[in-house]
């Protein structure tokens, strides 16, 4: 499982632990997931900076935004 797949499967099994802004998604755990420039932008800020590949970033994106409605 590629890490944008647990962050998936996070977002749906323990909402809870996540907040979501217009700018960021954060979980409890310190994973904090910049959003705020769309999702071409979409990316790990910390731990440690990550970016995803093209499809990983439009499915965590439109993720995350349905999780923030």
């Amino acid at each position: 499982m590629n890490g944008s797949n647990v962050i998936l499967n996070s977002l749906k099994t323990e909402p809870q632990r996540w907040t979501v802004d217009r700018f960021w998604a954060k979980h409890d755990s310190g994973l904090a997931i910049w959003i705020g420039n769309g999702c071409f932008s979409c990316r790990i800020e910390k731990p440690e900076y990550q970016e995803f590949g093209l499809l990983d970033r439009i499915k965590l994106y439109r993720a995350i935004k349905q999780f923030h409605k």
